[in-house]
């Protein structure tokens, strides 16, 4: 059973899974213990070609997915994943801000600024599932669009419901769903990798602080 209590930072690294070695085993799902690792059904034959996805979000990396620890006299290493699939990546938590909350709201929202470097966090595609899978039940179709900024493709992503943050081990206890919650995300694709905007909080509050974020994104430039 998963522990509880909000993830306080960002790990130094996080595990990530390589989908096309990924068979679906469920080793790496069985062990986790903040249950941030998921299967996702193939969208033809879902038996036969689903896959094992890990919410870097979510994620504290322990590192338990890719291996079991053992005594630093233990010659031997007990490895979780049979298909060598999962891969420690380093983090970078550029930026953290606490956007004050709107009249009426209980709480604060949150805004990160979090890049994986070149190659690495999954495609586009699959952190904008991610983030829409965070909700449920959803109060509204999620929204999504992409447009060019500094020369480098920025997707933009709103979507709002109930949300559904992760926590981590050994952290203070958290409510398991924030109602009437708003997630506004932007994933600029830059030279130096994928760089993630994410807002999050009460519908209100991330709904003042929209045009600040839009305008923050609108502003960067690749070096």
């Amino acid at each position: 059973m998963a522990k509880s209590g909000a993830r306080k930072k960002l790990p130094k690294e996080v595990a990530v899974i390589n989908a096309d070695n990924c068979t679906g085993c469920e080793a790496c799902l069985e062990v986790c213990p903040v249950d941030c690792i998921y299967k996702v059904a193939g969208s033809t034959i879902p038996v036969l070609q689903s896959w094992c996805e890990i919410d870097v979000e979510r994620c504290v990396g322990c590192e338990v997915c890719v291996h079991i620890p053992t005594k630093k006299t233990d010659p031997y290493e007990l490895t979780v994943c049979p298909w060598d699939a999962i891969e420690m990546i380093p983090t970078v938590r550029v930026a953290e801000y606490v956007v004050p909350r709107a009249a009426g709201d209980a709480a604060d929202a949150e805004c990160t600024v979090i890049t994986f470097g070149p190659s690495q966090g999954g495609s586009v595609s699959d952190n904008v599932d991610r983030w829409v899978r965070q909700f449920n039940p959803l109060s509204g179709a999620p929204t999504k669009a992409t447009h060019r900024v500094g020369g480098m493709t920025v997707t933009r992503v709103e979507v709002a419901g109930s949300y559904h943050p992760m926590s981590m081990p050994g952290g203070p206890q958290a409510p398991t769903t924030l109602q009437g919650a708003r997630l506004l995300g932007a994933i600029v694709e830059a030279p130096s990798g994928l760089w993630f905007f994410k807002l999050t909080g009460p519908d209100a509050s991330v709904r003042a602080a929209a045009p600040d974020l839009d305008a923050l994104i609108d502003s960067v430039r690749a070096p």
